[in-house]
């Protein structure tokens, strides 16, 4: 077995090799609920980073568990969607599952998006969530949620 020791990597320049330039998160305390068709915010799952060259790359991670209310009969389905400012990055669908006295959604939500701005303005990224169904209101829970934002350099 080998054993390799460094105490700094360099650049062929001799400038420091740095690729994590900076790590902004925020986490989720309280829970998040809605019951419209109509995308909301998921509260406390918002973070602002400034990249620090234009060439840089942020990627944004986040986690959650989502869960439904039973309605008989009827398709609960929760969406998530990743914005920064106000440019769509992800979305995603979470079906309802049977479950005993109607249809449930219980499950986690991990997305993660590799985004370029090309500058070196602030950025906001946050989740929202909604329900699909239009023909009922099923109450969408979103709780422990934890949003991730990492600079990287290109």
């Amino acid at each position: 077995m080998s054993i390799l020791k460094v105490n700094t990597l360099q650049e062929a320049d001799g400038s420091v090799f740095t690729r994590a330039l900076q790590i902004v998160n925020a986490t989720q305390i309280d829970f998040t609920t809605t019951s419209t068709n109509t995308f909301v915010d998921v509260t406390g799952a918002t973070l602002s980073i400034t990249p620090t060259t234009s060439s840089s790359k942020i990627m944004i991670i986040f986690s959650c568990y989502i869960n439904t209310n039973l309605v008989s009969g009827n398709n609960v389905r929760a969406n998530m969607k990743m914005l920064r400012d106000s440019t769509q990055l992800m979305l995603s669908l979470h079906a309802a599952g049977d479950s005993s006295g109607g249809l449930q959604t219980k499950q986690t939500c991990t997305q993660m998006v590799i985004d370029a701005p090309g500058d070196t303005s602030a950025h906001t990224y946050k989740m929202q969530t909604c329900n699909t169904n239009t023909s009922s209101t099923p109450t969408i829970g979103v709780t422990d949620a934890t949003l991730m934002a990492l600079e990287i350099a290109a």
